[in-house]
């Protein structure tokens, strides 16, 4: 059975783990995303949420905010992880939607994400209803990566 949650501080060995499959690049050393404290951070501002099955889990989401001045009304879907077992099963797609409903409860009208072209996901979210900004290729460190968005429906 699956069960979608806010991450709690006992979640966090399991998401440093499953955040770690994020490191593509061996010339990127310290990624946020699977530090202890950043984790520990997100939690504690209830940005985090976790799948599990069997009390085990198996994919994570989380969601921050832009500075208004930046991106006004825009939340950033920050990281999306499923662990490679549970691929493909639309558990993906389930964690998108309720990023996509959690970021529309905090009044944002926009949700953001990036992610980088070696994950091979730009149709994954193109089916989700995501637009490409334009230009919709950045680059971190060297490596190219896609810039989407999504209006967020108020009704």
């Amino acid at each position: 059975m699956y069960k979608l949650l806010i991450a709690t501080e006992s979640h966090i060995p399991e998401i440093v783990k499953l955040n770690q499959r994020l490191h593509i690049y061996h010339d990127i050393l310290h990624f946020v995303w699977d530090s202890e404290s950043w984790i520990k951070s997100q939690i504690s501002e209830g940005n985090i949420f976790v799948i599990t099955r069997n009390s085990n889990v198996i994919g994570i989401f989380s969601l921050t905010e832009y500075p208004e001045e930046q991106y006004p009304g825009a939340a950033n879907l920050e990281t999306l992880v499923v662990h490679p077992d549970y691929q493909r099963q639309g558990i993906g797609r389930a964690l998108v939607i309720r990023a996509i409903e959690e970021a529309g409860k905090r009044g944002k009208t926009k949700l953001l994400v990036d992610t980088f072209f070696d994950f091979q996901v730009e149709n994954f979210y193109l089916k989700l209803g995501f637009k490409k900004f334009n230009p919709y290729i950045g680059y971190y460190k060297g490596h190219p990566f896609h810039a989407f968005y999504l209006d967020i429906d108020k009704n």
